[in-house]
């Protein structure tokens, strides 16, 4: 997830990389990552490289959120449905305090998702 994120990172000139970055949930060492890849080197970028690495991002985020599930129902429906409603909570929480002031927050697809959501429209 956070090799993914990393390209995007880099491919949206995010401020935070290679710093502290206030991104959501594991990805936070993506900005790392991308500092070490793509420092000194001459990157290229392609929107459709950009949207394949969101999308695997993606889905290696629900893959982190839905690989423990099977172990967590067999402590039981309780511990399940507790565990996927943290995440949800998480990400509400997150969408509505971090992404309005992400500085990447026009071309990440959270900060897209949580404008639309709120029925902002993006700053130009």
């Amino acid at each position: 997830m956070c090799y993914f994120q990393a390209y995007c990172c880099v491919h949206q000139d995010c401020p935070y990389v290679g710093q502290f970055c206030p991104a959501v949930m594991g990805i936070v060492p993506g900005n790392i990552i991308a500092k070490h890849i793509y420092t000194n080197k001459k990157l290229v970028k392609s929107r459709k490289k950009f949207e394949l690495h969101a999308t695997l991002a993606i889905i290696a985020w629900l893959g982190v959120m839905v690989f423990p599930l099977f172990w967590i129902a067999k402590l039981g429906i309780t511990y399940s449905v507790g565990y996927v409603a943290c995440h949800v909570v998480y990400y509400v929480v997150f969408g509505l305090t971090i992404c309005p002031v992400c500085a990447i927050r026009n071309t990440c697809p959270g900060g897209k998702l949580q404008a639309y959501v709120l029925g902002k429209k993006r700053d130009s």
